[in-house]
């Protein structure tokens, strides 16, 4: 069976590797050719506008009809020649509301996929659905960070790692607008709990607002995102929606933003103010827009500003050729079944099957455990495992049993039918050799089912959603991380009496796992939110058609107490949220505080090994402190990655940057990523290329991204604690022509794999998986590109900024393009991914 597996394999890969279809990364052609593109959208949208009246500019901005009895959930009426109308929908998994869809994996299995193919493909086919349905915009992608462990809402983001979400963000706009449908990047800013979401204030000072929760929409903007919703919370004790710092300064000013913003539910107040901050489109109904602002004209609202606002609203709509041909919209939010049948999934389930599959994490595997043969007996145990009795509790609010396949509230999709665990290994492993035992609660008859099987499978499950719907008082954000359903009681019962025992996480963030270390417990997937073909994906990992190659975009912690940060629970009034680990974010935190953790951010394992040699720099080891930008890459890298395995799989190599003390930063950040598909004996040289911007810090003195002079460590590994190798690179005044060599060292690092003796308490990493303490580096990937520059450049005055002494920002862009030489020592070179 493994060896035809390997022939599955070889020929998903090998294909996988060809199609390179992936958005291009940021650069100065693209950024000219969108400027165009906009500029000619904008003069378009100017000539409309000068035919309309004040009314019809007016009607753009809220809209129609009872909230209650509308096609779309958000929804405007025409205005004027060669504009019918737009139609704005959920959502940021799929079409929500309506009938013959797909509900494709969720974005946070996207992000666990790391692969920006995958993304840019999901991206393009959730809008071909949304076009099919006539349309004109998604309500999402939803970008905020999984700072919260709990929050309700981070199966729809990307994790914890700002760089990352922004990648996902970035692909999925591309994915989006390349069909021609706008994207609507949500909820700008600060939304990253359900919990008084509407009464509470996320204060985030200015530097981590740009390096960390700003970062994921400057990535979509970067994309050409046509619109953007601002969120239902206060930001610093100013409401979201009215927020001229964020939506003024920050997104148009500074980002660049050329759309609309339009409001979150009823999120905006007060007319003169929304229009004065950036707000366009107030949305479900009008007020405080509508009527309201037809008569604020000339009063507290400029005719230029109603003129600005009509003009923001109609650009993208020309930028991406809605005027020409657009289907009609084919949906009823209010009614969806009285909708037309108009099935739009186009065999989009072949795509869901193998990217739920691709996103799978495998965080143990003992003794080779997985892939399993099929001629085993197996009992498939637990509630998560079969289908929900009520299709569509996870949208109307009702209680969910079942597989957990998303998350709930408004970027659920209402599905007929789904392929469930279940049904998914009696397809793969035949019924006949599957019993299974469905009552979390009858240990009795679970225990029976699991003591006559070879193999167990515990499938377990812990969900979440939107704030405006409670399940069993989880208002939207977790009330706490353990497992659902009597999940954690369950796994110890099958554990005790068969001696593989392999657990199955759907889950919308890091749990719990008290039973990690227990000796029965062979493997784990985390399998997350992965769409409507959940069962099935989950079986091509179980039988090794599809090699996990997933990595995790948060950090599981050994002890609760040990998160960052904690969904603020209780309060009244104006309920303050304050963002008091700053730039510890996630694995930051973790790494700043030398915390072990159960899990790392980046983990996952492989049913094959892979070897890292050769990191250099391409562009030598210094840098020419100078003005930087986003889209002139100042830094190159490249490494080489062997699958020394026996079988075919991918491989996610992460770039990791160690900045200079006085910087300020986190001991290492993520600053590119790459992933390899490879078949046994292969090898592929990855290159990583960095911007400036990328390898700045931002400075709240200068208020701009710059450089801090000193020495920099570039690293290189399988994940955030898993370094392989490093290269150390300076920032300085004056080039030294003589200097062009560096060393590529090797960290302390063994096998890739986890052991069952993980300690759940202090998360301790067993003696077979050593982690490393050297801080990582980072840089950016770009595949097979690499991209450098030399330019004349200057210096200037020393500056005493909040970063410390650094040279002011004067002169020319400059980066050392000189080759270097490596020298490379590799105490690592064949990893064992399967103890």
């Amino acid at each position: 069976m493994i060896i035809f597996a390997n022939v599955l394999l070889l020929v998903l890969l090998l294909s996988s590797s060809t199609l390179a279809v992936r958005a291009p990364r940021f650069s100065a052609s693209i950024q000219a050719s969108q400027n165009q593109e906009w500029n000619s959208a904008i003069a378009k949208a100017r000539t409309h506008v000068s035919q309309l009246t004040n009314a019809q500019k007016v009607a753009l901005t809220g809209g129609v009809g009872s909230s209650t009895k509308r096609n779309c959930i958000y929804q405007i009426g025409s205005a004027g020649p060669n504009f019918p109308g737009m139609c704005l929908m959920n959502g940021p998994q799929g079409v929500g509301q309506a009938p013959k869809v797909s509900s494709f994996p969720s974005g946070s299995n996207a992000a666990q996929s790391w692969d920006r193919d995958l993304m840019y493909e999901r991206g393009r086919f959730i809008a071909e659905e949304v076009k099919g349905k006539g349309i004109h915009v998604v309500l999402g992608p939803s970008m905020n960070m999984a700072r919260a462990p709990a929050g309700g809402r981070n199966w729809e983001g990307y994790g914890g790692d700002p760089y990352l979400a922004g990648e996902v963000a970035y692909q999925t706009v591309k994915g989006h607008q390349d069909v021609g449908v706008i994207a609507c990047v949500k909820h700008v800013i600060g939304n990253e709990q359900e919990n008084f979401r509407s009464s509470s204030s996320s204060n985030i000072d200015d530097r981590t607002m740009h390096e960390i929760y700003g970062w994921p929409f400057f990535k979509s903007i970067q994309a050409g995102t046509g619109s953007a919703m601002c969120a239902f919370n206060m930001i610093n004790n100013t409401i979201a929606c009215e927020n001229n710092n964020v939506l003024n300064k920050l997104l148009r000013q500074e980002y660049g933003f050329k759309g609309f913003v339009l409001s979150d539910w009823n999120a905006a107040y007060t007319t003169a103010v929304a229009v004065a901050s950036g707000l366009d489109m107030m949305q479900p109904d009008a007020p405080p827009y509508g009527a309201a602002l037809l008569s604020a004209i000339g009063r507290t609202v400029t005719q230029a500003q109603v003129d600005q606002i009509a003009v923001n609203i109609l650009a993208p709509y020309y930028l991406l050729g809605q005027d020409q041909s657009y289907p009609p919209v084919t949906c009823n939010y209010s009614y969806p079944l009285l909708t037309p049948i108009n099935n739009v999934t186009k065999g989009h389930y072949t795509f869901i099957r193998s990217s739920g599959a691709e996103s799978a994490v495998l965080l143990k595997n003992t003794n080779n455990a997985l892939p399993l043969s099929v001629g085993v007996r197996i009992a498939v145990i637990g509630s998560d495992a079969r289908a929900p009795s009520d299709m569509s509790a996870l949208t109307q609010g009702r209680y969910p049993d079942g597989t957990v396949y998303q998350g709930w509230g408004s970027g659920a999709i209402d599905m007929a039918s789904i392929v469930t665990p279940l049904q998914g290994i009696q397809s793969t492993f035949g019924a006949s050799r599957v019993s299974s035992s469905l009552d979390d609660f009858d240990i009795v008859d679970v225990q029976a089912k699991a003591r006559a099987a070879d193999v167990a499978i515990v499938c377990v499950c812990a969900n979440s959603g939107e704030g405006h719907i409670t399940i069993d008082g989880n208002a939207g954000d977790r009330k706490n991380l353990t497992l659902w359903h009597n999940g954690d009681n369950l796994i110890n019962a099958v554990a005790s009496v068969n001696r593989k025992t392999i657990v199955v996480l759907h889950i919308t963030g890091p749990v719990t796992m008290p039973w990690i270390n227990h000796p029965n417990i062979s493997a784990v997937l985390l399998a997350g939110t992965p769409g409507e073909e959940s069962g099935n994906s989950l079986a091509d990992v179980l039988v090794g058609l599809v090699n996990p190659s997933g990595k995790l975009t948060y950090t599981v912690a050994g002890n609760v107490d040990d998160y960052p940060a904690r969904v603020v629970y209780t309060g009244t009034g104006v309920v303050q949220i304050d963002y008091t680990e700053k730039l510890n974010v996630d694995y930051r935190h973790f790494d700043t505080n030398r915390i072990s953790p159960l899990f790392e951010f980046g983990f996952g394992l492989s049913y094959t090994t892979f070897q890292y040699s050769s990191f250099r720099s391409m562009t030598g080891n210094q840098v020419l402190f100078a003005p930087v930008d986003d889209v002139t890459m100042i830094m190159t890298f490249s490494v080489s990655v062997r699958n020394t395995g026996t079988v075919a799989g991918a491989e996610v190599a992460q770039l990791y940057i160690a900045y200079p003390p006085a910087a300020g930063e986190p001991p290492k950040v993520l600053r590119n990523f790459e992933k390899v598909f490879l078949a046994p004996g292969a090898s592929s040289t990855l290159s990583f290329s960095l911007s400036g911007m990328e390898l700045s810090v931002w400075s709240v003195t200068q208020q701009n991204w710059t450089l801090v002079m000193g020495t920099y460590t570039a690293m290189v590994g399988a994940s955030s604690r898993d370094i392989k190798q490093t290269v150390t690179f300076d920032v300085v005044t004056r080039l030294n022509p003589s200097t062009t060599t560096t060393t590529t060292t090797s960290t302390k690092s063994t096998a890739v794999a986890t052991t069952s003796t993980r300690t759940s308490s202090t998360s301790s990493l067993s003696s077979t998986r050593t982690t490393s303490s050297a801080s990582p580096s980072s840089s950016t990937t770009t595949g097979s590109r690499t991209s450098s520059t030399t330019t004349q450049g200057g210096g200037g005055a020393n500056v005493t900024t909040s970063l410390g002494t650094v040279t002011s920002l004067t002169g020319s862009f400059t980066s050392n393009a000189t080759m270097m030489t490596s020298s490379t020592t590799n105490n690592n070179n064949n990893n064992n991914n399967n103890t």
